[in-house]
């Protein structure tokens, strides 16, 4: 296979990626959007829905990976810096697309992270009220109605 070929796969399976991570992303900003309004089970699904998508993007990266060592093999080099001295065409598109991903996963990242801690707000928070809650039964229960005490009579018969 001719290094232009992969070249091409290479960037065919960029853009699909891409396609994927800007999906994830929109998943990412409305799951936040779940989160911050209370709405925890459409975030729920929202994340099954997101791990679709991730491991399509993790296919992807393996048939990319597959992709690269041979381009790497054919043109016997150690990394993809030294690719643009061969003057392939469609290298600075693959370029381009791969500088765009990486962006793109950056900002997706920091939006996961804000919901991972909006998350862990709403536990600690959970947490709280139900340690509250608890601490008001055992008051009640402390302060509640004294049960009445039978009284034992004792008959003593002489005789």
């Amino acid at each position: 296979m001719k290094a232009a070929e992969l070249i091409r796969q290479l960037t065919d399976i960029s853009k699909r990626k891409l396609d994927l991570l800007e999906r994830i992303e929109a998943f990412t900003l409305k799951q936040g959007e779940c989160i911050k309004s209370g709405r925890l089970e459409e975030a729920e699904g929202i994340i099954e829905e997101k791990q679709k998508l991730m491991d399509a993007v993790d296919k992807l990266d393996s048939d990319f990976a597959d992709c690269s060592v041979r381009l790497k093999n054919l043109l016997n080099i150690s990394s993809f810096e030294s690719l643009p001295g061969f003057n392939i065409p469609g290298t600075k598109e693959l370029k381009d697309l791969v500088g765009k991903i990486y962006a793109l996963l950056g900002k997706i990242k920091k939006a996961d992270d804000e919901n991972t801690a909006l998350i862990k707000n709403e536990l600690e928070q959970t947490g709280r009220n139900i340690s509250h809650a608890n601490t008001f039964k055992k008051a009640s229960k402390a302060y509640g109605s004294v049960k009445p005490v039978n009284s034992s009579y004792f008959f003593d018969k002489k005789n």
